[in-house]
């Protein structure tokens, strides 16, 4: 009984309130608007919410402000249902005042509702706000930047991409660490939060890496200095050094091996795809499979660049006696010499196959000189033989 009227003053308040300003504003021709009137209207009912049941000592109404957040959801998906465009904007009809208001708002009601709700209770509600006010940053994020160039371009994709990759970069600052929320729910924000947040930018380097040709209009493009490829490393590190933060013992934090080897490779796969834009770019081949397989010059191109990160891996193998790094880039020479023999061998007597042969050949007599096979970690660390009587060693 303590439930019935919380629960029927705000839904006839609520439905009330919101029915009538919809109805106004379609009929005033300010449908734009209906976003930021709800936002408003709910901002203020939870308030007085919040207020009315710290003074009040009232717990049911207290507890009927946790809706708060499931009401910002709501009207972010009518936003993109009912909105112009089928991607909403969050900024656009008085939306830069009303979310910005709705995030402040989010944090101060989730350290009040502290009183009415244990800890626990309240994680689901930090992980889905920083879900939803993530998606709304990035989503306007993209639209700006999109302004910038053509439609599907470098900046549209990026845009994608940066807040995200901030935020991940900021979840692991050890100011941020010490202050509240992230000191209280420290796992909640660290592992629940971003390991989907990670996992999508893993997948977004990938991809982008894999179908952009780079285009960044007006500026020209530069290998490993145009916006999407910086974006890319940007990613790159910024999951690296989350990775780094995660606790011992979090579901989040794969093997070290697993995840020098997945940083490794992504490195390698951007490179590639830095030679693959170049060849593009300045060379004129097409940004398509075929046209890129078929070309010479981006074979030999790729040839040169995989064997320089190959012999990178064995001479930083060696000097630090990390032997799974020598064996690593050992691997990628061999890939280099098995990719020589059966598809640059196909263009008989071509210059591009002259000078990949000699350059890939060049390095192989210089690692094998330099950086040979570094013992392995027990050899390195056995104590010397004790010399046998008659002092033979």
């Amino acid at each position: 009984m303590l439930w019935a009227p919380v629960v029927w003053g705000l839904g006839w308040w609520l439905f009330g309130v919101l029915d009538e300003s919809v109805r106004v504003l379609n009929r005033e021709g300010l449908a734009a608007y209906v976003v930021a009137a709800a936002m408003a209207v709910v901002l203020v009912t939870s308030a007085l919410a919040a207020l009315v049941a710290h003074r009040r000592d009232w717990a049911q109404l207290g507890k009927a402000t946790i809706a708060t957040l499931p009401g910002f959801g709501l009207i972010a998906a009518y936003g993109i249902a009912g909105g112009l465009t089928f991607f909403y904007v969050p900024s656009s009809a008085l939306g830069w005042v009303a979310w910005p208001l709705a995030l402040a708002w989010h944090l101060r009601l989730l350290r009040a509702q502290k009183q009415w709700f244990n800890a626990s209770a309240l994680t689901p509600f930090h992980v889905a706000g920083f879900w939803l006010f993530l998606l709304l940053a990035a989503r306007e994020c993209q639209w700006q930047l999109g302004r910038v160039g053509a439609e599907w371009s470098s900046w549209q994709l990026l845009g994608w991409a940066i807040v995200p990759a901030l935020v991940l970069w900021a979840l692991r600052s050890r100011v941020l660490l010490q202050r509240w929320p992230l000191a209280e729910y420290r796992a909640a924000y660290l592992e629940l939060a971003a390991t989907p947040v990670a996992a999508y930018l893993l997948a977004w380097v990938w991809v982008t890496n894999a179908v952009s040709p780079g285009d960044a209009a007006p500026l020209p493009y530069v290998p490993l200095l145009n916006p999407l490829e910086l974006a890319q490393w940007l990613v790159l590190f910024a999951l690296v050094l989350w990775w780094r933060a995660l606790p011992a013992g979090s579901f989040a934090r794969v093997q070290p091996m697993v995840a020098k080897g997945a940083a490794g490779f992504t490195g390698l796969a951007l490179l590639t795809g830095m030679v693959l834009r170049t060849c593009h770019h300045y060379a004129g081949v097409e940004w398509r499979f075929d046209a890129l397989y078929a070309s010479w010059l981006t074979q030999a191109a790729l040839s040169i660049t995989w064997a320089v990160c190959g012999v990178i891996a064995m001479v930083l193998g060696h000097s630090r006696r990390v032997r799974t790094l020598w064996v690593a880039g050992a691997a990628l020479l061999g890939v280099v010499v098995l990719k020589l023999f059966f598809v640059e061998l196909a263009d008989r007597g071509g210059l591009f196959r002259i000078v990949s042969f000699i350059a890939v050949g060049a390095l192989l007599l210089l690692v094998g000189y330099f950086a040979p096979v570094p013992p392995k970690k027990e050899d390195a660390e056995a104590p010397p033989k004790a010399p046998t009587e008659g002092g033979a060693t």
